[in-house]
């Protein structure tokens, strides 16, 4: 089980900086394309948020303790923190189209390995992130052509 809760919290640290980032291009999005992306992005770290939270829950359900210190997440986190500058609509795209692929293979590859556990309480919190970063994804390629 405690294998389970190192798993999770890994994933919840990446999603927390996820969201930190998120936050990130939220403020420093510049351009154009500001109006739509800034509103875009702060439903991304909304949910993201949501996220976080869906798996500090498992992680109690399973009898273990969420990462809560940002030093720690910082360093569990396999993504990390993004350095604060202005950012054009391109650059944005090209850094959420990197860090969802990256979410949406790790969270496939997550899937497998919860599955194989017979965990599916955590796979299904787990698929339904898939979903959401997968049609976003797909939303931030067609916009990158």
């Amino acid at each position: 089980m405690e294998d389970n809760i190192n798993i999770l919290n890994e994933y919840m640290s990446n999603i927390k900086v996820e969201s930190n980032n998120l936050y990130n291009l939220h403020f420093n999005v510049v351009g154009m394309s500001f109006m739509g992306l800034h509103k875009k992005i702060q439903e991304y770290y909304e949910n993201f948020n949501l996220f976080y939270d869906s798996i500090a829950e498992r992680i109690k359900m399973l009898n273990g303790y969420p990462i809560t210190s940002l030093v720690k997440i910082e360093e569990t986190s396999t993504i990390k923190s993004m350095k604060s500058m202005d950012f054009n609509a391109n650059q944005v795209l090209n850094i959420l189209d990197n860090d969802f692929s990256f979410l949406t293979e790790y969270t496939k590859d997550l899937i497998k390995v919860f599955n194989d556990k017979i965990d599916y309480y955590t796979s299904n919190i787990l698929n339904n992130i898939l979903m959401y970063i997968e049609k976003e994804l797909w939303m931030i390629k067609s916009s990158l052509k």
